[in-house]
């Protein structure tokens, strides 16, 4: 076979779309001969997944099931309760798709608990290793709310805590950058009274927070 050809204007950008090109290229044609799959692994006490026709229904520790219709051209499969296939000719949208159903509930950082990627591991200990004689400020936001803890993982115990639920917060709304400040400045007031001057932030398996 002949070698493949340069780009006609060797420039940065010329080049970075050549191989750009090519790599889309050849991502379909390996997608319509072999296909692409992503394997999500349940980890939990009673995290299960289960089909709907062709759409996934999965438990994942809420009030309710979590349903997810399947995208056109992609396709589920649950060989075992707490595993999920998800197979397509379509690279992105087969991993946009696993990465979607992973984060409604990404593996938290101390037992890995959620919904994962199949061989994915976790520094467990890092956070405790990393925050040894700190408390650990762990923040949970919502669509309507923010709730914040300053937790003493030594004696298992909450130090203080502040949440947009209450009144001393100030807040309209729950969960906008306004609301965002105003908790930071009711929680930092809470640790300096309790004579905490020092935390490590626990962005709870979430890349940002």
């Amino acid at each position: 076979a002949a070698p493949p050809r340069a780009p006609a204007v060797d420039t940065q950008r010329a080049r970075g779309m050549w191989g750009l090109s090519r790599t889309l290229v050849a991502n379909m044609v390996h997608g319509v001969t072999d296909g692409y799959e992503e394997v999500l692994e349940l980890v939990g006490v009673g995290y299960r997944a289960a089909m709907k026709g062709s759409a996934l229904s999965m438990q994942l520790g809420f009030s309710h099931d979590v349903d997810i219709p399947a995208p056109s051209g992609v396709t589920f499969a649950v060989p075992k309760q707490t595993e999920v296939r998800i197979s397509g000719i379509d690279k992105q949208l087969v991993g946009e798709t696993a990465a979607r159903i992973r984060r409604i509930r990404p593996p938290e950082p101390y037992k890995g608990k959620g919904v994962r990627y199949q061989g994915e591991t976790r520094n467990r200990t890092r956070l405790k290793k990393v925050g040894a004689g700190r408390l650990r400020l762990s923040v949970f936001r919502s669509n309507k709310n923010i709730s914040v803890q300053l937790i003493d993982d030594a004696n298992g115990v909450t130090v203080v805590s502040a949440s947009t639920l209450e009144s001393a917060a100030g807040v309209t709304k729950g969960s906008d950058i306004a609301a965002a400040a105003a908790i930071g400045r009711l929680i930092a007031e809470r640790a300096k009274e309790k004579g905490v001057v020092d935390v490590v932030f626990d962005r709870g398996g979430y890349l940002y927070h």
